[in-house]
C-alpha cells in the first residue's frame, strides 16, 4: 500500500524517467521551489514566505510581523531633558508633523516594549496642544496599530518545494504554537487600553487556471498537520487519497499553462479583536482583522499513464 510519502518519492522518479517522452505535462524547472513576494503591509497584503522543507508533510511558511504582546507607554518629557523641543527648539513629531519653536504645549515619548524582552524601539516624540493629553481614543489606535498581526507559518502536504498532483488533496496548517492571541497595550498616565487578536480562521486563495483564476478554502482553525496513520484512518482503502479533515483542496488542473509552470497560492490568518480600559470608560468589540499574506509559488503536475493489453 502507498503511503503519501513513498508515492510523491516514485511519482518524482517517475515524472524524471518520463519527461523525455513528454508523458508527464511539464519540466520540474529547477526543483519547484516557490518563490517570495514581500510587502510592508497587511490586511490581505503580501509580507514573506519561504519554501518548503524537501520532507512530504511539512513545508516552510511566512513569519514576518510582531509576534506576541507589546507594551507602549506615553511619558511626558522633562524639562531639563536635552531632547524635550519645547521653547524656543521647536521640533517634529514621530509622524513628520514641524512645530515651530514657542508651540504652546507638551511633548511625549512614546516608548514600546515587547513582552519578555527589553527595550524594543526608541522613544519617539508626540506633541499635544495645551490642555490636550493622550485620549482613549488615540490610545486604541496606538495598541492596535502595534498589533503586528504576522503572515502564519502555513505548512502543506505535499510539501511547497515539491510538486503539487491533480487529483491529490493538498492539506494545509499552521502549528499549534503559532495559532495563539496577540495583545497590543498603550498607557498614558492612569488610562491604558488592551487590543487582544484572537485568531479564529486561515483564509487561502489558490489559482487553479492560467489565466489566474482562483479559488478559496477557508478553515476554522489552525487546520490538521498531515500524518500517514490518520490518512490511514480517513481512507483505508486509498489513504494518498485521504483529504485533510477540516483544511485543504483538491487540484483539478496542472499548472502547465502558466508561463513558469507554476501556481500562486497566498494564505492570511483572520483574528477577531476587543479592547478593553482601564482608568477611563470604553471597550468593546472591533471585528476581525487580516494578518499579513504568506505566499507560495508551486507546481500542480498531472501523472498520465498508457493502459495497453499484454502480448
Amino acid at each position: 500500500m502507498f503511503t503519501r510519502r513513498r508515492l510523491i518519492s516514485f511519482a518524482c522518479a517517475l515524472a524524471s524517467a518520463v519527461l523525455l517522452s513528454s508523458t508527464v505535462a511539464f519540466a520540474d524547472n529547477g526543483g519547484g521551489h516557490g518563490s517570495v513576494t514581500p510587502s510592508p503591509t497587511n490586511n490581505g497584503t503580501d509580507q514573506s514566505a519561504q519554501s518548503g522543507s524537501s520532507s512530504p508533510g511539512s513545508s516552510g511558511g511566512g513569519g514576518g510581523g510582531v509576534q506576541g504582546s507589546i507594551s507602549c507607554t506615553f511619558m511626558p518629557v522633562p524639562a531639563g531633558d536635552p531632547s524635550n523641543p519645547s521653547g524656543s527648539q521647536g521640533g517634529v513629531t514621530r509622524d513628520g508633523q514641524v512645530i515651530p519653536p514657542n508651540t504652546p504645549g507638551t511633548w511625549v515619548f512614546e516608548i514600546c516594549r515587547y513582552r519578555d524582552l527589553s527595550l524594543a524601539s526608541l522613544p519617539r516624540l508626540t506633541f499635544l496642544p495645551p490642555g490636550r493629553s493622550v485620549e482613549p481614543a488615540q490610545l486604541l489606535v496606538e495598541a492596535r496599530s502595534h498589533l503586528g498581526l504576522p503572515a502564519p507559518p502555513v505548512q502543506l502536504s505535499p510539501a511547497p518545494d515539491h510538486w503539487q498532483y491533480v487529483q491529490m488533496p493538498t492539506w494545509a496548517w499552521v502549528p499549534r504554537s503559532a495559532w495563539v492571541p496577540l495583545t497590543g497595550s498603550a498607557t498614558a498616565g492612569p488610562v491604558s487600553v488592551t487590543v487582544v487578536a484572537t485568531p479564529v480562521k486561515l483564509v487561502f486563495s489558490y489559482q487553479v487556471k492560467g489565466d489566474g483564476s482562483t479559488a478559496t478554502a477557508t478553515c476554522n482553525g489552525p487546520g490538521t498537520a498531515y500524518d500517514d496513520q490518520l490518512a490511514l484512518r480517513e481512507n483505508p482503502q486509498r489513504p494518498v487519497l485521504a483529504p485533510s479533515p477540516d483544511c485543504g483542496w483538491i487540484w483539478h488542473q496542472s499548472s502547465a499553462d502558466t508561463l513558469d509552470k507554476k501556481y500562486t497560492i497566498t494564505a492570511h490568518t483572520v483574528y477577531h479583536t476587543v479592547w478593553t480600559i482601564r482608568g477611563a470608560p470604553g471597550g468593546g468589540d472591533l471585528g476581525e482583522l487580516g494578518s499579513f499574506n504568506t505566499t507560495f509559488r508551486v507546481t500542480v503536475g498531472e501523472i498520465q499513464a498508457l493502459n495497453t493489453a499484454p502480448n
